[in-house]
């Protein structure tokens, strides 16, 4: 076994199992601290956004990865339809240890439409490159313009994403030496990306009974997704729950506000697994039925092409 593969076989369970405990005690104090009835109460319209915000974010991470794919060889060139669905297979897929799911989806990349693994890296470099950028960004406005109000945070905001519409083009161009398709339009999917999951942890202290101010949910929403980016568990499990317990007590005026953060974050997790979790399944179900019908020449010019370029 490989220095690489020892060092995986060794991350497996420790990811899985140092996720699980997070969760567990994340669980643990929000339920001891915060009145979970008031999610009985909850209106119609607070499930009616959620639901809509997490298919919000599957589908727009499949805008994203489709417009980007479009300037690298991908031959047949992937439709958008399908790039949703993988990106939806994704999403479930990684609540395994390790992302699997991210594996996955260049292989089938590979397989189906030819596309170089090294190429699906790059692709991957370039969203999670903005995703960071975006979400450092958006937290450093929300905390340093908190007492400037909504208007202030908003505009530094979409200041920064016009700028990065204006040089994501030039710089990738310098970069890749390629062709490049709408490469303007990237920051801006990654914009309403960051945009709607921050919208779900507004919408979950609403459920919650406790609101927060814009400046509170753009914070805790950009701590969720670096945590979710750097994948030290599966999905952010549990780490992302206590990370918005952290920057929940460090800026919002709640009592118990960093349970209350948990308690938001598992909110916002639970509606997250009603979503993901029937697309997702649906998606690999449909993505398993289409790789059973690759040719079998297909098959063997794939197999026998010997090692995978990286």
């Amino acid at each position: 076994m490989s220095a690489i593969a020892r060092h995986k076989a060794w991350l497996q369970p420790v990811g899985l199992a140092l996720g699980a405990a997070l969760t567990l005690a994340a669980i643990g104090v929000a339920l001891w601290h915060v009145d979970f009835s008031a999610i009985a109460r909850a209106q119609p319209w607070h499930w009616v956004v959620m639901i809509l915000a997490v298919a919000g974010n599957l589908v727009i991470g499949g805008v994203t990865f489709w417009v980007v794919t479009l300037s690298f060889d991908a031959k047949p060139p992937v439709t958008l339809t399908r790039t949703t669905t993988l990106v939806a297979a994704t999403a479930l897929a990684n609540y395994l240890p390790l992302r699997p799911g991210i594996a996955g989806r260049a292989a089938y990349l590979k397989l189906r439409h030819g596309l170089p693994l090294r190429q699906s890296l790059i692709i991957l470099l370039i969203v999670t490159i903005l995703g960071t950028a975006l979400v450092i960004v958006a937290a450093l406005a929300a905390l340093l313009l908190r007492s400037q109000g909504a208007t202030a945070i908003v505009g530094v905001a979409l200041a920064f994403v016009l700028l990065l519409m204006i040089i994501t083009g030039p710089i990738a161009q310098r970069v890749l030496r390629r062709p490049l398709v709408a490469a303007w339009s990237w920051p801006l999917f990654r914009a309403a990306d960051l945009a709607l999951a921050s919208l779900r942890l507004w919408v979950a202290f609403e459920i919650l009974g406790h609101p927060v101010p814009l400046s509170v949910a753009l914070l805790t929403g950009s701590g969720g997704v670096l945590v979710s980016l750097v994948g030290l568990t599966p999905n952010g499990l549990g780490m992302e729950e206590w990370t918005v317990a952290a920057l929940t007590a460090a800026t919002a005026d709640l009592p118990d506000a960093a349970a209350l953060g948990l308690a938001a974050a598992l909110v916002d997790r639970a509606f997250e697994a009603i979503v993901v979790v029937p697309a997702g399944t649906l998606a690999l179900r449909w993505l398993a039925r289409e790789a059973r019908d690759v040719p079998t020449s297909e098959t063997h010019d794939v197999a026998s092409s010997g090692t995978p370029e990286r």
